[in-house]
């Protein structure tokens, strides 16, 4: 028997009618997509309110879920409800790691002042869409989809299943700013990342140098391991080429250490410019 959901309610109560009308589309593809008997899923909830005012301002409502490869064009009622509904959002990115195209981007959505859900980490796809609570200024609900095809065994057999998570958050309003919403290969793909973020790296500590630097290698490993041919492993190689690149925060000895993960990672993929990125963030590593 399904876990009795408080989505439903809890939305009600916080929206406005006009908010209420802006997503009704959105809201009404999740009820159904979780009322669903071949939708598996476990869910949480975070919130928090003024403590002085009782007020609400952060929410999260997430909702991990499973389903049969089969059934994974369920996803397509969610993907249409955000299109539906999408011209009354601020802001709104698609990203997919499977098009060859795509520089591919995390995200952290907040779900309150001070904490947030990073998509784009565990799943490989996704979808954000946020709209501006008008019942209250400076704050906005965030929706979020993200799902991947991978491989799971499931009763002792070896078999794919679709995973994936939908959450509903809550929170203070960074921007208000429309982002510009690019088509490649008949998939939608929002702002796509820059590594120009990687000038920060500079004034990195060796502590943030080196959880940066375990990120990615922990997904660089993830992607090999499913096979994922090679625009995304490519992405993470460039990033830990550029974070190799500006390590000057790190002693000797913890750049050996990376060099030696580094070495580790190239026996792992026999795509040749994915190696000799590595072998470059290896001899600047080495230059420590």
């Amino acid at each position: 028997m399904k876990t009795t959901r408080t989505l439903s309610l809890m939305i009600c109560l916080l929206m406005a009618v006009g908010t209420v009308q802006a997503q009704e589309n959105i809201k009404r593809a999740i009820d159904e997509f979780l009322d669903d008997e071949r939708v598996n899923y476990t869910e949480s909830h975070h919130k928090n309110r003024n403590p002085e005012t009782g007020e609400m301002e952060g929410r999260l409502d997430a909702y991990t879920f499973t389903l049969a490869p089969k059934d994974l064009k369920l996803l397509d009622m969610l993907k249409e409800a955000v299109r539906q509904d999408s011209e009354d959002a601020y802001e709104e990115n698609w990203e997919s790691s499977s098009s060859p195209e795509a520089v591919y981007r995390q995200r952290k959505v907040m779900y309150n002042d001070n904490e947030g859900l990073v998509i784009g980490y565990e799943y490989y796809n996704y979808i954000q869409v946020n709209f501006v609570d008008k019942s209250k200024e400076g704050f906005r609900y965030a929706y979020v989809i993200e799902w991947e095809k991978v491989d799971d065994d499931v009763r002792g057999k070896k078999e794919n299943v679709g995973q994936g998570r939908i959450a509903i958050a809550y929170a203070r309003m960074p921007q208000q700013k429309k982002t510009t919403v690019t088509v490649i290969n008949g998939d939608m793909l929002g702002s796509l990342g820059s590594l120009k973020d990687f000038e920060m790296s500079k004034d990195m500590s060796s502590t943030d140098w080196l959880t940066q630097f375990n990120l990615y290698r922990k997904n660089f490993l993830k992607y090999t391991k499913k096979n994922m041919k090679s625009n995304m492993s490519t992405v993470v190689a460039t990033k830990l080429y550029e974070l190799s690149k500006n390590a000057d925060c790190l002693s000797h000895s913890e750049a050996a250490m990376c060099a030696e993960q580094l070495e580790k990672m190239m026996q792992k993929t026999d795509d040749d410019m994915i190696k000799t990125m590595l072998n470059s963030s290896i001899e600047y590593l080495k230059e420590r």
